[in-house]
């Protein structure tokens, strides 16, 4: 059975390098093993993916029951009719049938997405009374924000505050400040 896949969504006009986490399975399972892969989109349309490699994560076990396996897979950016995005069947396969599955989730090429922020780490602070209760800019880089295809910088910031875009986080929200950056927006 699958523990995890990384990552678990993309973008469905790029290709994606998947590491999937299975249990259970034989301890002698190897590459070999695989006779294909594939995904079945929402749309129905069926892809082939490549197996990249099997490592095996507890090599000392003996047994299905305690066996541990990393598979990567490399899945292909989608067709045009499969653009709309939504979830995906992956399926791994040896002589014997699946042997195991996972879903995936693809996002429509050109949806607003999160690029990176900066910095990638912040202390988290329970007592604002304190001296290092202060507050800090977080960059974050966003991709077709605040909707596809927006590329002039200024009518994009004035959208975006047009539309009083907001983060929030567990409960607690704020501000966002859309500047232009030297490559676009941040």
């Amino acid at each position: 059975s699958v523990v995890g896949a990384y990552p678990s969504d993309g973008s469905t006009d790029l290709s994606h390098s998947i590491a999937v986490t299975v249990q259970y399975v034989p301890p002698a399972f190897q590459l070999a093993s695989l006779t294909a892969a594939q995904l079945v989109t929402s749309q129905g349309n069926t892809y082939q993916v490549d197996i990249l490699s099997v490592s095996n994560k507890n090599s000392k076990c003996l047994h299905n029951y305690c066996s541990l396996f990393e598979v990567k897979f490399r899945a292909p950016a989608l067709n045009e009719t499969d653009n709309g995005g939504g979830e995906a069947e992956f399926s791994a396969h040896t002589a014997a049938g699946v042997v195991f599955s996972w879903r995936f989730k693809y996002v429509a090429s050109g949806e607003p997405e999160v690029l990176g922020f900066s910095p990638k780490g912040q202390f988290v602070v329970s007592d604002e009374n304190k001296a290092a209760a202060t507050s800090r800019t977080v960059t974050i880089f966003l991709k077709n924000f605040p909707r596809p295809g927006c590329k002039d910088t200024l009518a994009c910031k004035a959208e975006a505050f047009g539309r009083k875009t907001r983060v929030r986080f567990s409960r607690a929200s704020g501000y966002v400040d859309v500047t232009p950056s030297a490559s676009g927006m941040t």
